[in-house]
């Protein structure tokens, strides 16, 4: 079974879950990681670092196309972890990383590295080459290659929902194919090289994507 085939069967998978845990409700105590999933983009006065504190679970602030809030985890299997929102936005991520989006106008829907080391969890990134394969605003797939490379600054204080946080930014540009480029700012810790942020496109054309991690889950 090649890569996709597993990725997509585990995505069946933890949406099954997912609907089944929705019908079964919140557990006595309150809400379940899921029922606070299914609540995020809360459209209420609080702040989102106020919203993530009154809610224990993983959670990351999001800006994506039209969708902005907070979003809780929903689940986790293996490295792979699920994002939904009541609004039909999925996101996931492998450890730290954005692997596929589904329920915006365009949608991601592969993310393959040329190396197992992620550049941005590399002490001196080298240079790296993307696949992306994604669905365009009136369905057509696509799939591209691009080179890159990541140049990182001097770490700094930079604020977060929960908290300023020491980080290290890295700007990130891509070369695709046909000469187009897209760009983009990491922030990682600068002794674990963990990823706390990305803003940035991610293929020509597409949606800026903005989140932030505000509690972490790795």
């Amino acid at each position: 079974m090649d890569q996709q085939a597993l990725f997509q069967g585990r995505l069946r998978a933890v949406l099954l879950f997912l609907l089944l845990a929705s019908q079964a409700g919140c557990a006595s105590d309150g809400l379940t990681p899921l029922g606070a999933s299914l609540q995020a983009l809360l459209p209420n006065s609080e702040s989102l670092g106020d919203q993530a504190r009154d809610i224990p679970y993983a959670s990351l602030a999001i800006k994506a196309g039209d969708v902005r809030g907070l979003m809780v985890m929903g689940a986790q299997q293996g490295g792979f972890s699920y994002w939904p929102s009541r609004e039909g936005l999925l996101l996931t991520f492998q450890d730290d990383a954005l692997m596929t989006f589904t329920g915006l106008e365009q949608e991601l829907l592969s993310t393959r590295y040329d190396s197992a080391t992620l550049p941005w969890q590399q002490a001196s990134p080298a240079p790296f080459r993307i696949t992306l394969r994604w669905r365009g605003t009136q369905g057509q797939l696509h799939s591209d290659v691009a080179g890159g490379q990541l140049h990182c600054g001097e770490p700094s204080q930079r604020s977060l929902p929960m908290g300023n946080r020491l980080l290290q930014p890295c700007e990130q540009r891509l070369t695709w194919t046909d000469g187009s480029q897209t760009e983009a700012t990491l922030w990682r810790d600068p002794q674990t090289f963990a990823l706390w942020e990305w803003n940035g496109q991610l293929w020509p054309g597409a949606p800026r994507v903005h989140w932030q991690v505000a509690r972490q889950w790795w």
